[in-house]
C-alpha cells in the first residue's frame, strides 16, 4: 500500500498462483481434468467443510476445490476453464504447503507454542487480505480482528460469472489479484485494486473465502457492516454512500476442529488526519470498536510500510499497544525504538538488514545494533517474510508484555 512517497506497499500475505491462458485449454482440458484426480480426492478428503451452504460452495468454486455434492456449480467444474484453474491451484497449494506453510508452522511451534494454542482474539492491523499468514501462526483464534484500505467487496457471487466468456476472463482477472505475491509475499495495494477490479471477484471477501476453504475451515454466514464512530458495528445489505461509516465485513466460520472464530476486517484509512490520497480517516470508528472488541490480543504485523513509525500513526501505535498482550512484527511494523522495555519482553529472531530502497528514510539505530549485539544467539528464520525475499534475510520481533 501507498501512503506518499514515504509510505509504500501497505498490506501483506502470501504466496500464490498462475492460471493458465484459456486459449489452448479445449485440447488440453480433459488431461487436466485426469491429471487432477489425484489431487482432487487428496484434497477432498482433507479438506471437508462441516456445512454445504451456499457460502461454501462459492468458496470451494473459487478456491478451485470440487464440490461436495451435485449443485448449480456442478455443470461449470466441466468447462475447460475451471479444470486448469483448479489444476493450477492444486499444484500450487500442494507445493506451497511443503516448501513453505510446513515450514512456518514448525518455526511458530518451536519457538511460540503456548501462544498459538490461546483461543482468545488475533489483532492485525495493515493485514489488508491477510488471514492467510495469521491463521499460519494462530489457528486456534476465536476472533480475528484486521483491516487495511483494500476495498471489503461484495458476498461473492460466482455464477454471476459464468456467462459464455466470462469464466476464464473472471479466472484469470482473480489470479491476477495475487501477482505481487508470488514472488513478493505481500500484497500491493495499487496492484490488487486494479487487478481484481477486472473480475466479478472483487475485494477482501473472495480471497479470505480461498484462504479459508483452503486451510479447511467452514464459513457459516457473512455479513456487511457499516461502522460508526462510536465504534457500533451496523449489518447492513449495502454499504451506506456517506464518509462517516466505516465499511467492514465479518465471515463467522468454523475452525478445523469445529470450535467456532469469526473474522472481522475493516476497509479504511486508519491516519490520525484525513489523507488527500487516501480519504477520510477512520482511527475514530476504528479505534472505538477495537478497544470496545479486542482484549488481551495475540497481534501481528508484517510489511506494514513503517506506517507506525511516521508521527501521523500515533493513535494506531497507542491502540496497538493498549489491546496486545503479545505481538509479532517484522522491522516494518513495530516501532522498536519507540517500545518501553520496562513494559515489554522482547525476543529477537532472524537478520536484521536495513529497510529496502521504497523506506530509505528510516532509521532503526537501536534495532540495529540489538541484533548486531547478540548475533551469535538469535534464532534464524527457516523461511523470508516482509520486504526481505530471501530466505535468511529477514527478521522478526516477538514482544510479550509484563
Amino acid at each position: 500500500m501507498s501512503f506518499n512517497s514515504n509510505n509504500l506497499l501497505f498490506i501483506t500475505a502470501l504466496a500464490f498462483v498462475a492460471v493458465i491462458s484459456c486459449n489452448n485449454q479445449s485440447s488440453s482440458a480433459q488431461k487436466l481434468k485426469d491429471d487432477s484426480t489425484t489431487t482432487a480426492q487428496k484434497q477432498q478428503t482433507a479438506i471437508i467443510p462441516f456445512i454445504d451452504n451456499r457460502f461454501n460452495q462459492a468458496a470451494r468454486f473459487i478456491a478451485g476445490l470440487n464440490q461436495l455434492n451435485e449443485n448449480e456449480y456442478s455443470v461449470w467444474e466441466k468447462k475447460p476453464e475451471w479444470i486448469a484453474y483448479k489444476y493450477q491451484m492444486d499444484s500450487t497449494w500442494e507445493m506451497l504447503a511443503s516448501t513453505r506453510f510446513n515450514v512456518m508452522e514448525q518455526f511458530y511451534e518451536e519457538n511460540w507454542s503456548a501462544h498459538r494454542k490461546n483461543e482468545g482474539a488475533v489483532y492485525y492491523p495493515f493485514s489488508g487480505p491477510d488471514w492467510l499468514n495469521i491463521y499460519q501462526v494462530y489457528p486456534h483464534a476465536s476472533s480475528y480482528v484486521m483491516a487495511g484500505l483494500e476495498p471489503v467487496g461484495k458476498i461473492p457471487n460466482p455464477m454471476s460469472m459464468t456467462k459464455p466468456n466470462e469464466l476464464s476472463k473472471n479466472l484469470n482477472g482473480f489470479y491476477n489479484g495475487f501477482r505481487t505475491i508470488k514472488e513478493w509475499g505481500y500484497y500491493v495495494t495499487s496492484y490488487m485494486q486494479k487487478d481484481l477490479n477486472l473480475t466479478k471477484l472483487k475485494g477482501v471477501i473472495p480471497i479470505d473465502y480461498l484462504f479459508m476453504i483452503r486451510m479447511g475451515c467452514a464459513i457459516e454466514n457473512v455479513e456487511l457492516l457499516s461502522l460508526d464512530s462510536t465504534g457500533k458495528a451496523l449489518v447492513v445489505a449495502e454499504f451506506p454512500l456517506d464518509k462517516i461509516n466505516m465499511h467492514g465485513c465479518r465471515i463467522t466460520f468454523r475452525h478445523k476442529d469445529n470450535k467456532p472464530g469469526v473474522l472481522t476486517y475493516f476497509e479504511g484509512n486508519l491516519e490520525d488526519v484525513d489523507s488527500k490520497a487516501y480519504g477520510h480517516s477512520y482511527i475514530k470508528n476504528y479505534g472505538n470498536y477495537v478497544r470496545a472488541n479486542v482484549k488481551n490480543a495475540n497481534s501481528y504485523l508484517k510489511a506494514a510500510s513503517y506506517l507506525l513509525y511516521s508521527k501521523t500513526f500515533i493513535n494506531s501505535l497507542h491502540l496497538l499497544l493498549d489491546v496486545s498482550k503479545t505481538m509479532l512484527a517484522d522491522e516494518s511494523g513495530v516501532p522498536y525504538d519507540k517500545i518501553d522495555r520496562s513494559k515489554w519482553d522482547i525476543t529477537l529472531y532472524g537478520t536484521y538488514r536495513k529497510p529496502i530502497k521504497y523506506f530509505t528514510w528510516i532509521s532503526q539505530p537501536e534495532l540495529k545494533r540489538a541484533y548486531e549485539k547478540d548475533s551469535s544467539s538469535i534464532k534464524q528464520i527457516p523461511f523470508f517474510t516482509g520486504y526481505h525475499r530471501e530466505i535468511g534475510q529477514s527478521n522478526l520481533q516477538f514482544y510479550i508484555k509484563k
